[in-house]
């Protein structure tokens, strides 16, 4: 009767209109699940770009993003999240789109601009948005669905772009460009159906507290956000980008095996994400974040195992159980660090503390790989060495960083 009870508590109590914007996002992920894995090797191996230009083509999408989100989040304060979603998703998709024609590097570079436009006002925009939809009850299992909604999207866009491609012909890779651009488009069908909510009234947005300078004057945000750095780095860059090469080149996995690591971090996610942000419920998070922390850093541990015990076999097995625990540090980040901010938040300016959280994520994606790649060369262990050693760093710190940042602020009309 029990476990009855926990698993009638799982099922999120959300507004109408959340479930038609995480329906929207499996549709949207789902198109970029299929080029995801494939930007390189369509950019190189099939457009004759050289490796590094390749590189910067796809990075270009990620640095657009990061000068584009400032000036996001100011405008979806000022003008709503459902309008710059609108606009956003629209320009993202003639970017990825014009991708599947680009035959010169000029083409590419301009076309991966477009998409990182769009980018750079989706997150700040959709953040902004759930925010208003929801009750402060209801965000956690808000933006935790959005995490099932982003995984679910992601992991069987890879899959069918897998069945796609399997040719190898250029038309093949177009065939998946095109229809991640129309995967944007289908997301405006389902945003069609949502409210222009706000997290402020008019009034406030004119007579509360304004721009960034109030947003940067807010010390134990900027706290949260170096934080968010560093658990980008760790969590997200070591398993999703120096997991494969070092699977492959130190623990001599294939790439079927890569892929069913990948598939189990996945499927974790999916399936768990809900129960655990249910059992998270009578924690506090600092204590959650500890335990994020400490998952992170075993997975860190548990990988280099996977190189030194030897064997591809063994090896797999080894890493599928370093992707569970990086999946579950994966999930208790979602249940804590955006809802978070959206309390921290004033509600005229929650959008432009969006658009800062959503920088961390992409400078942290954009400094992770590079810096793990170099650490590779060095030692096949140093990457993973360093991130168990980053997060055992952080723990004394959370609880001070997560004290303050919870304590009331006394908000000033400061503005730029």
């Amino acid at each position: 009767m029990h476990l009855r009870t926990f698993l009638r508590d799982c099922k999120p109590d959300l507004p109408r209109a959340v479930w038609i914007i995480q329906l929207g996002n499996v549709v949207n992920f789902f198109g970029f699940g299929l080029v995801l894995p494939f930007e390189l090797i369509y950019l190189h191996d099939r457009r004759g770009f050289a490796l590094p230009t390749s590189g910067l083509i796809v990075s270009t999408i990620m640095a657009v993003n990061v000068v584009c989100a400032a000036p996001a989040g100011s405008l979806a304060d000022r003008f709503g999240g459902k309008r710059l979603l609108f606009f956003g998703a629209a320009i993202s998709g003639l970017g990825y789109g014009s991708l599947a024609f680009a035959t010169h590097p000029w083409q590419a570079f301009l076309g991966s601009a477009v998409a990182g436009v769009g980018a750079g006002c989706t997150q700040p925009a959709a953040g902004a948005l759930v925010t208003a939809l929801c009750t402060r009850e209801e965000r956690i299992a808000a933006f935790t669905v959005a995490r099932i909604a982003i995984n679910l999207g992601i992991g069987t866009g890879g899959v069918v772009a897998g069945l796609i491609v399997a040719s190898g012909s250029v038309r093949s890779f177009q065939v998946i460009y095109l229809l991640n651009a129309a995967t944007f488009f289908g997301y405006l069908c389902f945003l069609a159906f949502v409210p222009d909510a706000r997290t402020a009234h008019k009034t406030e947005v004119e007579h509360g507290p304004r721009g960034y300078r109030f947003v940067l004057g807010h010390r134990a945000f900027l706290g949260v956000l170096a934080a968010n750095f560093a658990f980008v780095v760790v969590g997200y860059t070591l398993f999703g980008y120096t997991m494969p090469i070092y699977a492959r080149h130190h623990v001599q996995v294939g790439s079927q095996a890569i892929g069913g690591v990948f598939a189990a971090n996945t499927i974790f996610i999916i399936l768990f994400v809900i129960p655990i942000a249910r059992l998270s419920r009578a924690q506090s998070r600092a204590t959650l974040l500890g335990i994020m922390c400490t998952a992170w850093g075993i997975a860190c541990v548990i990988a280099i195992g996977a190189g030194a015990i030897g064997g591809p076999h063994t090896g797999v097995v080894i890493l599928a159980l370093s992707g569970i625990l990086f999946a579950v540090g994966e999930c208790l980040h979602a249940v804590v660090l955006q809802p978070l901010i959206a309390e921290l938040a004033p509600p005229a300016v929650v959008g432009r503390y969006m658009a800062l959280f959503g920088i961390t994520f992409s400078v942290g994606l954009a400094a992770g790989p590079s810096a793990s790649a170099s650490a590779l060369a060095v030692s096949p262990d140093l990457p993973w060495i360093a991130g168990a050693a980053a997060m055992l760093a952080l723990l004394p710190v959370l609880s001070p960083v997560v004290h303050r940042a919870q304590a009331p602020r006394v908000l000033a009309s400061e503005t730029v």
